[in-house]
């Protein structure tokens, strides 16, 4: 996989998705970017 900061959210398997969301300090980095209002989650997600 290339790096993730050149991938859409979407094309993130979710077995990856959840593997990345398991490392605290990337976790951290995507509320702050959902803070900053930077990512809007899709409405219609699961």
């Amino acid at each position: 996989a290339g790096p993730v900061t050149c991938k859409h959210l979407d094309e993130i398997s979710d077995e990856e998705k959840s593997f990345l969301l398991e490392d605290e300090a990337i976790l951290k980095c995507v509320e702050r970017v959902i803070e900053l209002g930077l990512y809007q989650k899709k409405e219609d997600a699961d």
